[in-house]
């Protein structure tokens, strides 16, 4: 039984680097030039420095259920991997069905045509081999029988073993692309408020321009989401409902992540700044921010919150100083009260759904699950603020633009406020299970309140009654 990618759906080398990385960059990055020398003594490097946690492992439960048929049946199970051995003994010891474990050493890396070898040496042919990718071919040349494991087309088509069960995955690639979280884009159709706000829509060139900072912010927070979560992926699988994201389940590769996630936020940074200058330092504070919310502002009380508040900001002042219409403070002051009580809800309905589960503290936070409350009347606080602040700024700012019918603009605040409040109502009554933008994504009465702002801005902004 191979181990990455089949028995486990990650890869435990990444999942050890990363750990290496969160431990110590220096030290990490020091070890790369022994992967160039020998990959056998580069893996045994990163075991001795960094211990795995086999119970934090996403295993496929349907080939772990095929396994313990097999054993009861008598056959002799073995974990043949080319993953260390001491993250192959820690894998076996914890789930407790294998005889005997074949794995690298500081010596020899037992992966494809070395893993055979090893295996025709001890079984010679009789054995069945489960693996899942094109080094495994060589071993199951020398195998008796194969089992396939989210095996390809392409490798499927190569094995000539006969195969004695396939356990088949859904894609991969759509996996990763899932893991970019594309419906979160929708969050950067902030860089159109300001355009919006000095009734520009129909200036093309505003338009143009905001259209090009929504498209580097998306890349970039493609990446960033991608880097997060291969940060945080125990703290995921430990979660009711993040340990159904594709990174934390093993869904979508690793080592896909971990090369496009940095490759995207270096590619939006310089559209960025091939856009404007002023741009690419917004998107660089913006990765220097939402990098250290995800290393270690997530952990500090409060200051989390506040940090996805500037964050939401961020987007809106990106969109006023590239388009040139430049957001008014009481703009801002709107759109910081408005995402800070989203931030809140946010962080709400993760407390309030581990305190349902009777889970005192949560990892990696800096709150105990009975602190949802305070984040509630935080919440609701911070949303009544906004409306407030929404109703002076309608007062004091938008009468002065060239509306046909600026009073119609009034009509925005009880529908900004409904929306909120319907909001927390959701959450109160357990209905939102996810992120607050992706519920309102898709729920049918947000939908009706935005179409119903859009109304009423065309009605104010252009002669049509």
């Amino acid at each position: 039984m191979d181990m990455d990618g089949t028995l486990v759906r990650s890869d435990t080398l990444v999942e050890l680097w990363i750990r290496a990385l969160k431990k110590s960059v220096w030290r990490s990055l020091a070890m790369l030039p022994l992967m160039l020398r020998s990959r056998a003594q580069f893996k045994a490097a990163l075991a001795r420095f960094v211990d795995i946690n086999p119970r934090a492992l996403p295993y496929d439960e349907d080939l772990l259920d095929y396994l313990r048929v097999q054993r009861s049946a008598g056959r002799k199970l073995v974990l043949a991997t080319a993953s260390n051995e001491r993250v192959a003994a820690a894998v076996a010891t914890h789930l407790e069905v294998f005889d005997d474990v074949v794995a690298s050493d500081d010596h020899v890396n037992m992966k494809g045509a070395a893993k055979a070898r090893a295996l025709e040496e001890r079984y010679g042919k009789d054995f069945s081999y489960a693996g899942n990718d094109r080094a495994d071919l060589k071993v199951w040349d020398k195998a008796s029988a194969a089992v396939l494991v989210g095996v390809s087309r392409a490798v499927r088509s190569q094995v000539r073993t006969p195969i004695e069960a396939v356990f088949a995955r859904g894609s991969r690639v759509k996996a990763l692309l899932q893991a970019m979280r594309p419906h979160q884009w929708v969050k950067n159709v902030l860089v159109f408020l300001p355009v919006i706000t000095a009734n520009a829509v129909l200036d093309f060139g505003s338009m143009y321009l905001a259209g090009l900072a929504f498209a580097c912010f998306s890349i970039v927070a493609s990446g960033v989401y991608l880097i997060n979560d291969l940060l945080d992926l125990e703290a995921d699988r430990a979660h009711a409902s993040k340990r159904r994201r594709a990174l934390a389940d093993g869904r979508a590769p690793l080592a896909w992540a971990l090369v496009l996630g940095p490759a995207l936020v270096v590619f939006g940074l310089l559209a960025g700044l091939f856009v404007s200058a002023t741009l690419g330092a917004i998107l660089f504070l913006y990765i220097i921010l939402t990098t250290a919310y995800s290393v270690v502002l997530k952990t500090l009380p409060l200051v989390d919150v506040f940090t996805l508040a500037g964050l939401y900001t961020a987007r809106v002042v990106a969109g006023g100083v590239v388009t040139g219409h430049v957001p008014s403070i009481w703009l801002l002051s709107f759109s910081g009260f408005l995402f800070l009580s989203l931030a809140f809800l946010k962080r709400y309905v993760e407390l309030a759904s581990l305190r349902s589960m009777g889970v005192s503290d949560v990892m990696r936070r800096g709150y105990m699950a009975v602190e949802d409350i305070a984040m509630f009347v935080l919440g609701i606080a911070s949303a009544f603020s906004a409306a407030i602040v929404l109703s002076l700024y309608v007062e004091l700012s938008i009468g002065g633009r060239s509306y046909e019918h600026p009073q119609l603009i009034w009509g925005l605040v009880p529908l900004a406020l409904f929306w909120l409040c319907r909001l927390w109502l959701a959450a109160f009554r357990g209905y939102m299970l996810a992120d607050p933008i992706a519920y309102a994504a898709r729920d049918w009465v947000s939908h009706l309140v935005a179409a119903s702002m859009g109304v009423i801005y065309i009605l104010a902004a252009y002669p049509i009654v």
